[in-house]
């Protein structure tokens, strides 16, 4: 055989064996992927209510694999089949004790699936999580508890030595012991089992024999009538330990308050600026999320969870948010289904200032919010309220909320750059172990928006021109109008957030112009200072909150400012802040969450019933007399003339509307158009904008109408006192009115 045919087969050969191989190593890594995408363990049945006990079966399509599950919460397992436990305390010391070793544990397991789980109602189980301390109360008095016991904890919790003759009288409706000290007696705390609904989360995974395992698996079902509760119920499910152990969990007091106390702290401080685990920003814990709904099937969601709120975070029903993967999204949160996707969402405690830090669900926040949506700045989205169930336990009623981030400035003012938007806030430090009073912390970089109060203090910088190069001016003026009129006592010093977007200017939105707009957030200490002149506190330039106020206090240095804002204050207590706009919001929010509020206190032990309704109230109270005062108020601050009526109609309301300043009248909510730097439109504004309308303004202030005919007609003439005949066939008037006034538009058909 010739050398050349040796070397052709020699090649030949070789190509052979280099093709079997790629094919061999194709094939190897084709299977090698098929077995790290192992499929869902399969359940029997959906999450959601059950009238009876029923038997849950676990299965998969490789009878191969091994199912293992657990009923706690805890990730399965197969390394925890003979289960683990963490501590946790429910008894801490106040400074200057020390802390003591009292610690109690959990168990939480890992089982083989071998047979079908039975789903029974659990109602008669003993409470476990709502048995978990959550603050540092040395004996905590709001574990859910039977009638009686609870009011003596509370009051042993408070005072803990009392008079024979008081003991005598609480030993009657307990089973305590009583222990003489000294001339005193004491009581010791008293537990006792509770009981209430309950679920069962089920958690699965399946492990081939490779060791692969599958993605975990959540569902959770009840057994009893979904009814009990009223607003929509969602299951969080996740595990105990990273919650509530002493050492991890991010909802307890935990080693970093007991580390804290051994370094001999100054034990004046607050229990609001004493360290804790809850302190720990940052941490996030693996959750998963389920709707609950009978009606309806809603994909569960692998979610992650964070504690949220500053001083809040002291409190014993924690806030927390809820960070979605990149392609999720709340479905069927929204009436107008929006997908929400990119956005985070905090489950708070509505109103906490109204509470004194206890766990009582209120609305001011929520309210708030609904009364100011279609002003020139950004308003959190209320998606409603949710009964929430943590690993089966009932853990109380969360609103839901957007988070004020830049990815809620990209969403709602659709910009294509999240980096690209500069978010500005302060929050005020009241993290610090000192009982100073500190400056705010600034969020963001605030060296151009310093340099910017600077250029303001100039005289010849105090004008709308000038401003109008850096801020939006209509967001700045609504802004400071919502907070003073809603009397915000966290503000400014705090909870003031405004933005800017530093990309090129997109056509598609009118917000990437570069300009200041501004958000407003955390309105919970609203609907208090009734009496309160906040215009003063707007233009306080202490240190502390200069850059808050410094620029405002510039502007109305400037008669033309001075007299848009006032024009602008006085348009939006005309409809905005109407007292029946305000108090029917503040009722609908009400009835929202009314019939699931007793089930909260019960769970948390924090106020009565009778103390959330004198709460709305005193709302009610202060809709219906907040905008005499408001009135009283400016007309003092600014030294302005008397306050006239003015009332406007049309011959016709189908024929056409009026202008007036800034306020368009005869138009229903579906007609409104949302302000540039608004991220939502106004709702329940017919009533105040519908025909006839009346509205009071102060004299000697510029008032200008116009008249607005529909498609098909036009305007023929004014009607009303005082006006010239020039006047009284233009559609545009501008008055300086002295006295009570009442115009009318007449409009005819288009020949």
């Amino acid at each position: 055989m010739s050398f050349r045919i040796k070397t052709l087969l020699l090649i030949i050969v070789s190509i052979s064996i280099i093709f079997n191989t790629t094919n061999v190593n194709a094939s190897a890594t084709l299977q090698e992927t098929k077995h790290t995408e192992l499929h869902e363990v399969i359940f029997s049945q959906p999450s959601g209510f059950y009238k009876k006990d029923f038997t849950l079966t676990l299965s998969h399509p490789d009878n191969n694999v091994i199912i293992y599950y657990t009923l706690d919460g805890s990730e399965p397992d197969p390394n925890n089949l003979k289960g683990s436990t963490y501590r946790y305390k429910n008894n801490y010391e106040q400074p200057p004790n020390k802390p003591k070793d009292n610690f109690l544990y959990h168990r939480y397991k890992t089982y083989q699936y071998s047979q079908p789980i039975l789903i029974k109602d659990r109602t008669n189980e003993p409470d476990r999580i709502s048995q978990i301390s959550t603050t540092t109360d040395k004996w905590p008095f709001y574990f859910p508890q039977p009638w009686g016991v609870y009011e003596v904890n509370k009051v042993i919790n408070r005072i803990n030595y009392f008079p024979n003759r008081v003991i005598r009288k609480f030993h009657k409706i307990t089973t305590g012991e009583i222990t003489p000290i000294g001339t005193k007696t004491f009581i010791p705390l008293i537990t006792t089992k509770n009981y209430s609904n309950k679920g069962t989360s089920v958690r699965a995974i399946a492990v081939s024999q490779e060791g692969i395992k599958s993605p975990i698996v959540t569902h959770t079902f009840f057994i009893w009538d979904k009814n009990i509760f009223h607003s929509p119920i969602i299951a969080l499910t996740a595990p105990e330990k990273n919650l509530f152990d002493y050492d991890e969990g991010i909802f307890v007091a935990g080693k970093d308050y007991d580390e804290w106390l051994i370094t001999d702290p100054n034990w004046m401080i607050t229990d609001i600026k004493a360290p804790a685990n809850w302190r720990r920003k940052g941490k996030r814990i693996k959750a998963t999320l389920e709707q609950i709904d009978s009606n309806q099937s809603y994909p569960n969601l692998n979610i992650e969870i964070k504690i949220h709120g500053n001083s809040s975070r002291v409190n014993t029903d924690k806030n927390f948010r809820i960070y979605l993967k990149k392609n999720q999204s709340l479905v069927g949160f929204t009436p107008n289904g929006e997908d929400l996707k990119g956005l985070r969402f905090n489950f708070i405690i509505d109103g906490r200032e109204s509470t004194n830090s206890t766990g009582i669900v209120f609305i001011s926040d929520t309210t708030a919010q609904r009364i100011v949506e279609g002003l020139s700045f950004g308003t959190q989205s209320s998606y409603g309220y949710r009964n929430i169930f943590l690993n089966g336990e009932y853990y109380g009623v969360r609103n839901i909320r957007d988070v004020k981030d830049t990815r809620y400035i990209r969403y709602f003012y659709h910009l294509p750059h999240k980096k690209k938007i500069q978010l500005l806030f302060n929050k005020f430090n009241n993290e610090i172990s000192t009982t100073k009073r500190l400056p705010p912390i600034l969020k963001g970089d605030f060296q151009e928006w310093k340099d910017l109060n600077q250029a303001f203090n100039q005289k010849e910088n105090q004008n709308i021109d000038f401003a109008q190069k850096y801020i939006d001016i209509n967001s700045f003026i609504d802004y400071y109008v919502a907070e003073i009129f809603l009397a915000n006592k966290d503000w400014p010093d705090n909870n003031y957030a405004f933005w800017k977007y530093l990309g090129k200017y997109n056509q598609n939105s009118s917000t990437s112009d570069g300009r200041y707009r501004w958000l407003i957030y955390d309105l919970d200490a609203t609907f208090k200072d009734i009496n309160t002149n906040y215009l003063e506190k707007a233009i306080d330039i202490r240190t502390q909150q200069y850059l808050f106020t410094s620029i405002f206090r510039s502007l109305l240095n400037n008669l033309e400012f001075k007299e848009q804002f006032i024009t602008r204050f006085s348009d939006l207590m005309n409809t905005t802040f109407v007292p029946e706009r305000m108090v029917k919001i503040i009722e609908n929010t009400k009835q929202e969450v009314e019939k699931d509020v007793p089930l909260h206190i019960k769970r948390w032990k924090s106020r009565n019933i009778n103390d959330w309704k004198s709460d709305v109230s005193n709302m009610v109270n202060f809709a219906r007399e907040r905008p005499a005062i408001q009135y009283q108020q400016l007309q003092d601050f600014f030294k302005l003339s008397s306050i006239y009526q003015l009332k406007v109609d049309v011959n016709d309301p189908g024929f056409g509307s009026i202008k007036i300043n800034t306020l368009h009248l005869g138009l229903k909510d579906n007609e409104l158009t949302k302000p540039v730097a608004a991220s939502h439109l106004p709702t329940l504004m017919e009533d105040v904008l519908a025909f006839p309308w009346q509205g009071k303004y102060f004299q000697d202030l510029p008032l200008k109408l116009e008249a607005i005919p529909k498609l098909g007609y036009q305007f023929s003439y004014w009607q009303g006192e005082g006006l010239s005949q020039e006047q009284i066939i233009n559609s545009i008037l501008e008055l300086l009115p002295q006295s009570n006034i009442k115009l009318v538009a007449v409009f005819e058909k288009v020949n």
